[in-house]
């Protein structure tokens, strides 16, 4: 459970905190794609559906 810590200005740690490890998780997930992103463009993307999930399982492939 949640404890609530302010400081002597009355800010809410516990909140400062939160917000700040979900930066850093929205951070790690967008790092963690990129690559997908610009191999997508680079290639100039898939023109099936097929293409789209072949493409998907390689990267997850390769990313183990």
């Amino acid at each position: 459970m949640w404890h609530k810590k302010t400081t002597e200005t009355g800010l809410d740690l516990t909140k400062a905190s939160r917000e700040t490890l979900l930066a850093v998780i929205a951070e790690l997930a967008e790092r963690s794609l990129r690559h997908l992103v610009i191999s997508r463009k680079i290639s100039g993307g898939t023109h099936s559906q097929a293409g789209s999930g072949s493409k998907m399982t390689l990267a997850s492939l390769f990313g183990t």
